[in-house]
């Protein structure tokens, strides 16, 4: 009497699980760019930018329209994660740091 609903039960919890896992197997795709931006003055400093953007040269152009005035250049990619953590949406652009 029980046993089909505890097996029922049992296949929903699986389903979870498993789509959990699916949700996970995106976690280290590439999502977009880390910019480093040198900013002149004594002494000169830097600033960094999170791009959530695939292509390198849209990547700056985007740190630049939102803020990046000095020497802007893509330093390291960064995972999908990086910037779903972070709310973030394709084309958005965060100061890091």
């Amino acid at each position: 009497m029980w046993r089909p609903l505890l097996v029922g039960l049992a296949s929903q919890a699986n389903e979870g699980i498993f789509g959990l896992m699916a949700q996970t197997a995106d976690i280290n795709r590439p999502g977009g760019w880390l910019i480093e931006e040198e900013v002149q003055g004594s002494p000169p400093r830097k600033r960094y930018f999170k791009v959530y953007e695939l292509d390198e040269e849209k990547a700056v152009e985007l740190a630049r329209a939102y803020g990046a005035t000095g020497k802007a250049r893509a330093v390291r990619k960064l995972n999908v994660h990086e910037f779903t953590g972070a709310d973030m949406q394709p084309g958005d652009v965060k100061q890091h740091g």
